[in-house]
């Protein structure tokens, strides 16, 4: 297919040798560096006032010993609005489009691999450094990939990333570079071998390897320091295609001494990478940084402080003033009953103000500032409710919460579409490896064990399903504050049962007692889904609670037939229903039997003749024989 490029400068379209093609790639990548260098140096003063390892913008590490007094308000401020968003992490959810409940139940257990695979990859300790990423830096990114059997979902640092800005313009550009420090041993044991999925024979990608110079840019000079590392730079080029149809995609992935890896890209939409930026810019790829926002603030935060230190320091003392050679140079001791002599009039002491109180007023409202201006309040800084809410129902809780978040709605709503873009790349990257032969496998924790789900088992058509991530709970976060809504809400009658209520309490203290109370519930659940899914199931037995069975069966069945569930799922759906109407028909009689047996006892009793005493001498024999 001819294009309208230029070979010289489209890498992805470079035919010949390796080397060729790899000074293509790490040309590209090295000039958009150089272009993008101011980034970099915004990025490098997001991280020095955050008070972070600068090491990796090849920077000597600052001494954590500093003589200054100041507090790093805008460090407390990142952890505070870290802290928000992370109250809850999304996990993304499959909705079917006009699904019967066949489908309807797959994109459930798709939902329960989705949660496999964000626990298998410990994406939990990875989500609080992302949000930091996204405060520091202005934009996080995760990548997800499919290696060694195992789904990864890894957080890249962001100064890791190039993009063109020219090309990103509207947003995701159709290159994205992955510029990244790996061991030499590890890139040789990851592309040394026979493959055939690799690039050339094995002896040219382990010369490339072997002779790859280790980097001497900027940010290199503390990655390898002689004989403690020997790191090299590995550079990973993708190229999407052009649509879901076109066969122009391409990932490559090269050293400066040769390609090791040529791939097919036939991704429109994605390079295996997703990014957040709480706040987007109105054009561009990258979004602000909260680090910047507040960067002159905490400047000048710093110089108040140092300023005020240097002023008590120098005239926080007491000073005395006495004429000039009253006392020669006798000095005040601090001896019990010392005496001096003077002449002429008594010394005075003399205390001037170290600043002016203006100073410290000036000083708090630039914290003050800091974190209104981000729409932090100083009692959430401080993990503080105000006086009147300490003793607050559940309701006021909620109530204050929401004030809250309010401002935050729109990161929020950017930390959910991420987690949606991630479950895609989950997708993508589960389809590549079943095309390769390869069946995903990840962990779901349930209530008491851990599951394995195979994409395989609940694999679905791109086309049949979307993703989405709903807010994790519409009740309150606090325990106090969840048991009064749930309390308001039996009250008004929106619950009916217990076992609902149990249920959305979902407090450890209570999961014994509620898993009990949910038992029956949860055996007429298991048996329906068996059921609809055409299995073998147990049928109903009298150790049943067979009024909620019954109950509970019964709602299965008409939501059933309004789902257009298949004609002989219902019908075995209906005979189970019936089995429980046999029990407790059955229980109805017995119970009915049991009842006339005891009356029937009862009346026997009460018709036999009362029994006749024995005259006394009777009396006596009977007692002499005894």
């Amino acid at each position: 297919m001819a294009s309208i490029l230029d070979t010289t400068d489209a890498w992805w379209l470079l035919a010949g040798p390796s080397t060729d093609r790899a000074d293509a790639i790490v040309g590209t990548i090295n000039s958009i560096r150089q272009e993008t260098s101011y980034r970099r140096e915004m990025w490098q003063r997001a991280a020095d006032v955050y008070g972070t390892d600068l090491r990796m913008f090849g920077m000597p590490a600052k001494s954590i010993y500093d003589s200054r007094v100041s507090f790093n308000v805008l460090r407390n401020a990142i952890h505070t609005m870290q802290a928000k968003l992370a109250r809850t992490m999304p996990i993304p959810s499959a909705q079917t489009i006009g699904g019967d409940w066949i489908q309807r139940d797959r994109a459930k257990q798709l939902d329960r691999f989705f949660q496999g695979a964000f626990y298998s990859a410990q994406y939990q300790k990875t989500f609080p450094l992302i949000l930091l990423d996204v405060l520091v830096f202005g934009t996080a990114c995760v990548k997800v990939y499919f290696s060694n059997g195992k789904l990864h979902i890894e957080r890249i640092p962001i100064f890791d990333i190039l993009v063109s800005e020219a090309e990103a313009r509207y947003g995701m550009p159709r290159c994205v570079y992955h510029r990244c420090y790996m061991d030499r041993s590890v890139v040789l044991a990851t592309f040394g071998e026979d493959d055939d999925s690799l690039e050339g024979t094995a002896a040219q990608r382990k010369q490339a390897i072997l002779t790859a110079p280790k980097p001497a840019d900027d940010d290199s000079v503390y990655m390898n320091s002689g004989r403690f590392s020997d790191q090299i730079l590995v550079y990973e080029a993708t190229h999407l295609a052009s649509s879901r149809n076109a066969d122009d995609g391409r990932r490559i992935i090269a050293l400066p001494t040769g390609v090791l890896q040529v791939t097919d890209w036939s991704r429109s939409e994605n390079a295996a990478f997703a990014f957040l930026r709480v706040n987007a810019m109105l054009s561009g790829f990258y979004g602000p940084s909260m680090a910047l926002e507040l960067a002159a603030a905490q400047d000048e935060y710093d110089r108040l402080s140092e300023k005020i230190q240097l002023a008590h320091h120098f005239m926080g003392g007491s000073h005395i003033a006495i004429q000039a050679g009253t006392l020669g140079k006798t000095k005040i001791d601090n001896d019990v009953g010392t005496f001096f002599e003077y002449s002429g009039s008594p010394p005075t002491v003399f205390n001037p103000q170290p600043v002016h109180p203006d100073t410290y007023s000036y000083k708090d409202s630039i914290a003050q500032n800091m974190l209104r201006y981000e729409g932090i309040s100083e009692l959430a800084a401080q993990s503080l409710l105000p006086a009147g809410l300490r003793q607050a129902s559940g309701r006021a809780l909620t109530v204050y919460d929401d004030m809250e978040d309010a401002r935050f709605r729109v990161a929020h709503e950017a930390v959910r579409q991420f987690h949606v873009d991630i479950g895609w790349l989950i997708v993508d990257a589960c389809i590549e490896a079943t095309e390769a032969g390869e069946d995903v496998q990840v962990l779901a924790p349930s209530k008491k064990a851990l599951e394995k789900i195979n994409w395989s088992d609940v694999a679905m058509d791109r086309d049949d399903f979307i993703l989405a991530c709903e807010p994790g709970s519409a009740l309150s976060m606090s325990k106090a504050a969840r048991f009064a809504e749930v309390i308001e809400l039996m009250d008004r009658k929106l619950i009916t049962s217990k076992e609902e209520a149990f249920s959305l309490l979902d407090i450890p203290d209570v999961d014994a007692a509620r898993d009990l109370e949910t038992a029956d519930i949860d055996v007429v659940d298991k048996a329906v889904s068996l059921i609809l899914r055409g299995e073998d199931y147990p049928d109903p037995d009298k150790r049943l609670d067979l009024a909620v069975a019954y109950d509970r069966a019964r709602k299965h069945y008409n939501k059933a037939r309004v789902d257009g569930v298949a004609e002989e799922r219902l019908i075995a759906l209906d005979d189970y229903v019936t089995k429980i109407e046999a029990l407790i028909e059955q229980a109805r009689q017995e119970q009915q039997a049991a009842a006339a047996a005891a009356q029937q006892v009862q009346q026997e009793q009460q018709a036999a003749p009362p029994p006749q005493e024995a005259p006394p001498e009777a009396q006596t024999m009977e007692a002499m024989n005894v």
